[in-house]
């Protein structure tokens, strides 16, 4: 099943970063492992039939040893606003995925949360 397609993709860095792979001397193979990704998965961002959301986009730069914030220098592209936005986010849910989990797994855990942030915002 096709995922739904995002508004907002990286498939302009595609070609960059498969050149980046190859200047550090990088097979396919080795690329998609340090990615964290599965030979289709892969095969598909290569093949161009699957857009590459913010979240693989930021296992495609692990996989090539970049951080997003050296990507746009390394190379030479500029993130738009958007892809900015979306990069962040998937970095904060990254950075907390354990936690969101335990708050996912019971719904008055949000509430709670969602109270005590709207209590911060009245003040």
């Amino acid at each position: 099943m096709k995922s739904k397609k995002p508004e907002t993709n990286f498939n302009d860095f595609w070609p960059l970063l498969k050149s980046e792979a190859v200047r550090i001397g990088l097979k396919k193979v080795e690329w998609l492992k340090k990615s964290g990704l599965n030979y289709q998965r892969f095969s598909e961002f290569d093949n161009q039939s699957r857009d590459i959301s913010a979240r693989y986009f930021l296992k495609l730069t692990g996989g090539v040893n970049l951080k997003v914030d050296a990507v746009e220098k390394t190379l030479g592209r500029k993130f738009s606003e958007k892809q900015k936005k979306l990069l962040k986010f998937e970095a904060l849910i990254d950075a907390n995925r354990e936690w969101l989990e335990i708050l996912l797994s019971d719904p008055e855990k949000i509430k709670i949360c969602k109270s005590i942030a709207d209590t911060k915002l009245r003040k």
